[in-house]
């Protein structure tokens, strides 16, 4: 049995588990997509190539490509609907980013998000933007699926995320497997509309109280891009919790040297404490695939002489 869980704060002075829900559920980054000039005609500027779109963190970046691709279809030299057997994909950095992973998660890693940071840096009149780039062809770059059956492949991957974490969670996939059309359609339908009451509904019925395992992904950018899917237990065989930091120098040992840290975690755009308890985290911070995505960033320079 587990020792208790992290003391809580006094009653009124944190929020309770729905306000954090709410607050994941509700996370937006300001994205703008420019189109590689290859893809433009010639007459086109580059501000004329630019699209500006607010996304949810928890939701994939390529449900929103019909509607770039609408807006740019004017500007394009390429058929538009990518009748002649090619694929889109996105880029930060000519670094292709993987539609399937949340938005969110792809800002963290690909930025080495150092949430403190960028708040100290931020003025009440500033606007956070990520600027990523389109790209198109036949031969995607190594790791990104190409998108050939549109929305209907989309959701298909989704649900397969769902069957795997509800594998994790309760050893069989029997409480998604089992789901009546009805709930199915609901189920994807919340993902669309951002119907968190839907979501919450459904996926209840998925997660139990006491999961068998639960479903986490650590993502690494720097030095190297990694992408580790674990199944890990609430509780450690001493019968103390397991914690971040327990998974994390596992996975990632060089990153705990001479009782010095060199790594954070971020999930969700805030840096989580190593000791947070991985079920509890999951609760609070779970994502709309079943998973826990937390990434794992270098501390910097300035950080590091700090500590």
């Amino acid at each position: 049995m587990c020792v208790n869980a992290l003391p809580r704060e006094k009653a009124g002075t944190t929020m309770n588990m729905d306000q954090i829900r709410e607050l994941v559920w509700s996370g937006a980054i300001n994205v703008q997509i420019n189109v590689k000039q290859s893809l433009l005609l010639n007459e086109v500027s580059h501000k004329e190539s630019l699209v500006n779109v607010r996304i949810p963190r928890d939701t994939y970046l390529v449900l929103y490509l019909p509607a770039i691709v609408s807006h740019l279809r004017n500007s394009l030299k390429i058929d538009p609907n990518g009748n002649d057997g090619g694929t889109y994909w996105f880029e930060f950095e000519d670094v292709p980013l993987f539609w399937n992973y949340p938005l969110g998660v792809l800002y963290d890693s690909m930025l080495a998000l150092n949430p403190p940071g960028r708040v100290s840096r931020d003025t009440e009149n500033s606007i956070n933007v990520w600027k990523i780039e389109l790209a198109y062809g036949s031969n995607p770059p190594a790791g990104v699926i190409p998108l050939i059956n549109g929305i209907d492949q989309i959701k298909s991957y989704w649900m397969h995320q769902w069957k795997q974490s509800c594998y994790i969670l309760n050893g069989s996939a029997k409480q998604v497997m089992s789901l009546s059309m009805q709930d199915s359609q609901q189920f994807w339908g919340s993902i669309l509309n951002r119907d968190r009451t839907n979501f919450g509904r459904i996926s209840s019925k998925i997660i139990p109280k006491r999961p068998k395992f639960i479903p986490i992904i650590l993502h690494q950018t720097l030095p190297d891009i990694k992408r580790i899917q674990l199944s890990a237990t609430e509780c450690k065989d001493d019968g103390s919790l397991q914690t971040v930091a327990d998974l994390a120098k596992i996975q990632f040992p060089e990153f705990f040297q001479d009782n010095q840290v060199l790594m954070k975690a971020v999930s969700n755009g805030i840096e989580v404490p190593l000791h947070s308890n991985v079920f509890e985290l999951y609760q609070r911070l779970m994502s709309f695939d079943g998973f826990l995505h937390v990434c794992i960033c270098l501390v910097s320079n300035d950080e590091y002489g700090e500590a």
